[in-house]
C-alpha cells in the first residue's frame, strides 16, 4: 500500500510471473500495471507521465458517494493512458449511487491520448454492478475524463 509520493520514480507493478496489487494514493512519474496485477487507487492517485495497463490487468475503483477523492477513487494522468484489450474495470459499491451520478474515474490532461478500452466495456456501453446499471464514456476528443454514471432502469409497470 502506498500513501506517499513516488514522483521521481517510474513504477512497474508486477511482472509476467508475479501478481501484484497497488492500493493507495500518491504521485508517481509513470505506472505500468503488468499482467494479472491490480491498480486500486485509494482516494486520488496521480501519474505524471504514462499509465499503462497491460494484458489481463485490473483497474479497481470504490464508489461510496459523489465526492471525488473523498467518497470515490480516481486517477489523474498528465501523460497518456494505454488500456489493453483485456484490461478489466472492477467497480466496488460501498453505497447505492443516486441516479445519474457521475464518477470521473480517470482524469487526464487535454494533451493526453487515451487508447484502448476496458474489457467488454466499449464506449457508451452499459454494465451492472450489484443491481446498479452504469454507462461508461470514453471522452477522446476535447475532454479530460473517462467517467461512468448510474442510470435509471425502466420498471415493467412503466410500460402499462
Amino acid at each position: 500500500k502506498i500513501d506517499a509520493s513516488l514522483a521521481s520514480c517510474d513504477v512497474l507493478l508486477g511482472s509476467p510471473t508475479i501478481i501484484s496489487r497497488l492500493i493507495g494514493s500518491g504521485v508517481t512519474n509513470s505506472l505500468q500495471v503488468s499482467t494479472q496485477s491490480v491498480f486500486s487507487p485509494s482516494g486520488c492517485f496521480t501519474v505524471e507521465e504514462t499509465l499503462q495497463m497491460d494484458l489481463a490487468s485490473t483497474y479497481e475503483v470504490s464508489l461510496a458517494g459523489p465526492t471525488i477523492c473523498q467518497q470515490y477513487d480516481s486517477t489523474g494522468v498528465i501523460g497518456d493512458i494505454l488500456l489493453s484489450s483485456t484490461t478489466d474495470l472492477v467497480v466496488l459499491l460501498e453505497n447505492q449511487p443516486q441516479l445519474r451520478e457521475y464518477y470521473d474515474i480517470l482524469q487526464y490532461s487535454p494533451d493526453s491520448t487515451l487508447s484502448g478500452e476496458f474489457l467488454l466495456k466499449p464506449d457508451r456501453s452499459q454494465f451492472t454492478v450489484d443491481g446498479t446499471t452504469f454507462v461508461i464514456t470514453y471522452n477522446r476528443e476535447n475532454s479530460t475524463s473517462l467517467y461512468i454514471n448510474s442510470i435509471p432502469i425502466a420498471r415493467d409497470d412503466e410500460f402499462d
